[in-house]
Formats: structure tokens, C-alpha cells, sequence
């Protein structure tokens, strides 16, 4: 994911919107805002607002799956501050090895921190999809596992659908009315 902020700033330094001085904003200005500047700043605001509550869900909800911490987008409003209009947390989406019943539990979790939002994303949608395959296959393989124990001369076989090694996803929200994030 790039940063749009630099981007943003350069576009908004060239229509001549950017921070001339100090105290003035937009060409011959000494201080203020247009009202077309102004109604930007507040669409910003509430913007940067709805990304923040979004990304927060996802961490609240993931607990101990999630991966480090929220990376933002961020797009430089007429006033000169960057508001944030997208943002990205990464869940470990892994099984747990030899453990499918634990597997089961985390997805769950996983499963649960892609819907917590209010509106979740098309990406995140995608994420509780997986999550819910994965949660499937650990219960076929753990349903596998009790059907052999009772059988004489069979061994419980291992988890085999979890050989794979870790994996991470992205929640990922951008605001549609801006498609800073591809």
C-alpha cells in the first residue's frame, strides 16, 4: 500500500491550495477557509473518523490474531492536516498445527474481527470467507480424528490440511467516494 499523503499534498499544492505561508491557505487568501474548502475539511473529517472506528473494530474483535498495528492512508485536506481515508490491519489467518479444534476457535475469532465493523468491506468479506473455509476444514479434520480413535489399528492422523505454514491477510477499508486505496 502506498501513501497517498505526499500525492495528495503535491495535487493540492499545485491547484494552489496548499499552505502558502504560515497563515494562509489558497491562492490570495489571509486566513480561512472557502466554504468549498470548509465542506471538503468536514467530508475529510468524517471520513477519517469512520476509518479509524472501522480499523478499531477489526483490532478490538482479532485480539491476539492481529499483526502489528493499523496502517493508514491519509489525504491532506484544504486546511493543510492529513486526514485518514483508508486503512489496513493484519490478522493472522493460519491453522493451528496439529490442533483442529484450536483451529476451529481461532478462525471463529478471525472470523469475527473481519464482520466487527459496522460496514464491512468487500475485503472483508473475503477474509470471514476464508476464515470460515478454514474453520470447515478443521472440523472435517477433526470429525476425521474421532472416527479413527475407536477403530483398533488406526492411528490418529495428523493435521494434514494445516502443513502449509503461517499466513496473514489484510482488513482493509478504503472510503468508496474517494478510491484512494486499489
Amino acid at each position: 500500500m502506498a501513501s497517498v499523503s505526499a500525492i495528495a499534498q503535491n495535487q493540492w499544492d499545485y491547484m494552489g491550495l496548499g499552505q502558502e505561508t504560515g497563515k494562509a491557505y489558497g491562492p490570495g487568501k489571509t486566513g480561512g477557509l472557502s466554504p468549498e474548502e470548509e465542506q471538503k475539511v468536514e467530508e475529510l473529517k468524517k471520513i477519517d473518523k469512520k476509518v479509524r472506528a472501522h480499523e478499531a473494530a477489526h483490532i478490538a474483535a482479532g485480539g491476539q490474531y492481529v499483526r502489528g498495528s493499523v496502517t493508514y492512508a491519509y489525504k491532506t485536506g484544504p486546511d493543510g492536516k492529513q486526514y485518514a481515508v483508508g486503512g489496513e490491519v493484519s490478522i493472522d489467518l493460519s491453522p493451528v498445527p496439529g490442533d483442529p479444534e484450536a483451529t476451529v476457535r481461532k478462525m471463529e475469532k478471525v472470523e469475527a474481527a473481519a464482520l466487527a465493523p459496522a460496514d464491512p468491506s468487500p475485503e472483508d468479506r473475503a477474509v470471514a470467507a476464508q476464515a470460515a473455509r478454514e474453520a470447515a476444514e478443521a472440523e472435517q479434520q477433526e470429525r476425521a480424528e474421532k472416527s479413527s480413535e475407536g477403530q483398533p489399528g488406526s492411528k490418529q492422523p495428523s493435521a494434514l490440511g494445516y502443513s502449509r505454514g503461517g499466513q496473514s491477510v489484510d482488513l482493509s477499508f478504503a472510503a468508496p467516494a474517494l478510491s484512494i486505496l486499489a
